[in-house]
């Protein structure tokens, strides 16, 4: 499963489109996926948020004793 992305990371990436680059620049330039720069952009727009979610709840894995 890959990490979030560090607050510093999302902070930049931010920072760039509000500079004015377009999706496309701004996933090359800090080696991000369009999708990913988009759906930072889209959650600080939709919540006003840039930390990363808690995830989702999933089914526990087996029992190691």
């Amino acid at each position: 499963m890959p990490q979030p992305l560090s607050m510093d990371l999302r902070q930049r990436i931010l920072a760039a489109y509000d500079a004015g680059e377009k999706t496309k620049a701004v996933a090359e330039r800090f080696a991000v996926s369009p999708a990913c720069a988009r759906r930072l952009k889209q959650r600080r727009r939709q919540t006003g948020e840039v930390a990363p979610g808690k995830g989702r709840p999933g089914r526990a894995g087996p029992q190691r004793l």
